[in-house]
C-alpha cells in the first residue's frame, strides 16, 4: 500500500496555524503596548488618565491600572520635554494619580495605587543611571504623598528613612528625602519616635566622612530638628549624640545651635546631661557665633578705610557670619542670624513657660539657666528689631556669665511681699519670634 499524503486543505491550515502561533507574540505586544504622551500637559486631558481614576473610584487597581501607572503615566517625571516644569508635573501626578473623590469601598485601591508610584520613585532615587534632577524630584514626590485631610502616607516612611540614612545615595537625593522625613515627623513626632528617631540619631551622630562638608552639616542639622520635635519622646542616645556634637568646637556654628536645640528639647533627667558644661557650652557658643559676626564686620569696615572710602557712604556689605556665609545684598540678614542663634539656645536652656530646657533639670542653678535664657531671648528682640553692628556689639557686652553654683532666690518673706529680684522683661520677650 502507497503511502497516504495529507490532504491539501490539511496542509494549507497547518502552514496557516504555524505563522498564526510565531506571529502571536508580536501582535499581542502591538496591541497591549502602552499608549505614549510627548509630555505630561498631552497625557492630563487623555482618556487614559480619565479612566484610571474612574476605576479608583469605583475602589479598583489592577493590572492594567498598575500598567498605566508605570509604563505611561509614572516616567513623565523623567522626559526631558517637562524639565522646565518638573515641580508644576510633580504636583499634578500626586493630583491626578493619587488622589481621587471619595468612591465606594474601602480605599485598598488607592493605597495600591500609592504603594506602586512609591516603589517606582524610590527605585528612581536610588538609580545610579538617572539624571540627578530625576532622582531628587522623585523622592520628593515619595515625601509629598498624602492622604484626605492633607495628612502624609504613613507607609513612605519608611523608603524615606532609608534613602535619608543611606551612605552611598548622593547628598542630593538624602537631602530631599528629609524634606518628606520632616512632614512626618511634624504630622505625627510621637508615632515617628520609635521608627525614625533611631535613623536621626544615627545621621545626627555621624561625621558623614565622605560627604561635602555643607551636606553633611545640613543633613545632621535637619536629624537635631526632627529630633528636638519629638522632645522627650525621642529614642534613647539622642541627649548624648546632641551634646557631643554641641561640645565639639570643630562643628559648624549652626550644627551646634540645632543640636543644643535637641538637648534642651530632648532631655528628660538631671544625669542626662551635664548641665554645668552644657550650659557653658550654649553661652559661649553664643559668644563665639556673636563674636565671629563682630570680627567680619570690622574686617570689612577696615578694608574700606583702607581703600580711602567713608564706610557710611559705601555701599553696605553684609560680613561673614559664625559659618562663613556672606549676604552682600542683605547685610542685616546675618544680623537676623544671630538673633535666631539666641533665640534657639534661648529655648534650649528654657523653654518660654519655663517647664523644659536644661532649667528643668538644672537642679539649683535653674534660677541661673532662665536668667540666662531670658537674656538671650532679649538680645535676640533686640537684633531682630535693630540688626546692625551697633546692636551686635551691646548684646555681645552684656552676654551674662554663667554661674550655677550660686544659692536659689530667696523664697517670698511672709506678709506677702516679693524679694528683690531681677526686673521683668518687657511684654512678649519670652516669646520667640523666629520659629524653630
Amino acid at each position: 500500500m502507497k503511502p497516504s499524503c495529507p490532504r491539501p486543505h490539511a496542509f494549507v491550515h497547518g502552514v496557516l496555524l504555524a505563522l498564526a502561533i510565531s506571529f502571536w507574540p508580536a501582535c499581542r505586544a502591538q496591541e497591549k503596548a502602552p499608549p505614549t504622551f510627548d509630555d505630561w500637559k498631552k497625557l492630563e486631558p487623555a482618556p487614559e488618565l480619565a479612566a484610571y481614576r474612574s476605576q479608583l473610584r469605583d475602589n479598583v487597581f489592577g493590572e492594567a491600572e498598575k500598567t498605566f501607572l508605570t509604563k505611561t503615566a509614572l516616567p513623565q517625571l523623567g522626559n526631558p520635554k517637562n524639565r522646565p516644569e518638573i515641580d508644576r508635573v510633580r504636583r499634578k501626578m500626586i493630583d491626578r494619580l493619587c488622589v481621587v473623590d471619595a468612591g465606594s469601598g474601602d480605599g485598598k485601591a488607592l493605597g495600591a495605587a500609592m504603594q506602586t508610584v512609591a516603589d517606582f520613585m524610590t527605585a528612581v532615587a536610588r538609580d545610579r543611571a538617572s539624571d540627578p534632577v530625576h532622582r531628587v524630584n522623585a523622592i520628593l514626590l515619595v515625601g509629598e504623598l498624602r492622604v484626605p485631610g492633607n495628612r502624609p502616607w504613613t507607609p513612605a516612611v519608611a523608603p524615606l528613612a532609608a534613602v535619608f540614612s543611606d551612605d552611598t545615595l548622593p547628598p542630593a537625593v538624602r537631602i530631599a528625602a528629609a524634606a518628606g522625613l520632616a512632614r512626618h515627623v511634624e504630622a505625627d513626632p510621637v508615632g515617628r519616635a520609635a521608627d525614625v528617631g533611631p535613623v536621626l540619631v544615627k545621621v545626627a551622630g555621624s561625621p558623614l566622612p565622605n560627604v561635602d562638608s555643607v551636606a553633611a552639616n545640613w543633613l545632621r542639622s535637619r536629624a537635631f530638628a526632627m529630633l528636638a520635635r519629638m522632645g522627650t519622646d525621642a529614642p534613647a542616645g539622642t541627649v548624648a549624640a546632641a551634646s557631643a556634637a554641641l561640645l565639639d568646637a570643630t562643628r559648624p556654628v549652626d550644627d551646634r545651635v540645632r543640636a543644643a536645640a535637641a538637648v534642651g528639647a530632648c532631655v528628660k533627667a538631671a544625669g542626662d546631661a551635664d548641665a554645668g558644661k552644657t550650659v557653658t557650652a550654649i553661652r559661649d557658643l553664643a559668644v563665639s557665633a556673636l563674636g565671629a559676626t563682630k570680627a567680619s564686620a570690622d574686617r570689612l569696615d577696615l578694608a574700606v578705610r583702607l581703600a580711602g572710602e567713608d564706610p557710611a557712604a559705601s555701599r553696605p556689605r553684609g560680613p561673614t557670619d559664625g559659618a562663613g556665609d556672606t549676604l552682600d545684598d542683605e547685610p542685616s540678614q546675618v544680623y537676623r542670624r544671630d538673633a535666631w542663634r539666641l533665640a534657639t539656645l534661648a529655648d534650649a536652656l528654657s523653654s518660654v513657660d519655663g517647664s523644659g530646657g536644661l532649667a528643668a533639670v538644672g537642679g539649683a542653678g535653674a534660677a541661673s539657666i532662665k536668667e540666662i535664657a531670658t537674656a538671650f531671648r532679649s538680645a535676640a528682640e533686640q537684633l531682630d528689631a535693630q540688626p546692625n553692628l551697633k546692636t551686635l556689639e551691646t548684646v555681645l557686652a552684656n552676654v551674662p556669665a554663667v554661674d550655677l553654683g550660686r544659692e536659689p532666690a530667696p523664697a517670698a518673706p511672709p506678709g506677702g511681699a516679693k524679694p528683690a529680684g531681677p526686673a521683668t522683661p518687657a511684654a512678649g520677650a519670652d516669646d520667640n519670634p523666629f520659629g524653630s
